[in-house]
């Protein structure tokens, strides 16, 4: 079981470290409403300014290599009215990664801060989760199930479906009988039976 530190920066950037992260962020600058500029904040507590936008006097024509390893998260800014988001990835308590964002702020810094907030208060739900019972990894993930996965015609969401399913099993295998049916009910539709 791996517990997380919530005290440190603990954003993990998804991606091989050999791959430039900047040439991801020149692609998405040139959609019709991406943005344009960007603050890098890296884990050492650093930060770089990058604008593909011609008139910014941090225009950057050839984006510097930089390794996603070494990226704490990126602040954008919304080209229409200035705002400020914060986005990086964190884990979960599965150990897969997933995206946290802020809401829009006026500075870059703001969203930085609620950034890095937002993923203590991450973290301390994942090491909630990662110590806690069996029966409340099981009603947790009842909770968060979706329930008509198959019914999709994304076999992303079907797969995922497929495999919380399959976790739901696991854990329902051991907690006792009355008192896993006695989750299950609670949360499955009622037309879907307990596993045997």
């Amino acid at each position: 079981m791996k517990l997380y530190n919530t005290k440190r920066r603990l954003a993990i950037h998804p991606g091989d470290s050999r791959n430039s992260h900047m040439k991801d962020l020149a692609w998405w600058s040139r959609s019709d409403y991406g943005p344009q500029d960007f603050l890098l904040f890296f884990k050492g507590g650093k930060h770089l300014k990058v604008s593909f936008n011609q008139n910014s006097p941090h225009y950057t024509k050839n984006p510097p290599r930089i390794d996603r390893d070494k990226i704490f998260g990126v602040a954008t800014k919304n080209r229409i009215d200035g705002t400020w988001k914060f986005v990086a990835y964190v884990y979960n308590h599965e150990h897969k990664l997933s995206s946290v964002m802020t809401d829009a702020h006026v500075t870059a810094r703001k969203s930085l801060k609620a950034g890095i907030l937002k993923m203590r208060e991450h973290y301390v739900r994942t090491n909630k989760l990662l110590s806690s019972s069996a029966e409340e990894k099981l009603e947790a993930a009842l909770k968060s199930h979706d329930w008509w996965h198959m019914m999709s015609d994304d076999p992303k969401v079907w797969r995922r479906g497929e495999q919380s399913l399959a976790k739901i099993r696991d854990l329902y295998s051991q907690v006792d009988p009355q008192t896993g049916k006695g989750i299950w009910l609670k949360y499955a539709p009622k037309n879907v039976t307990p596993p045997v």
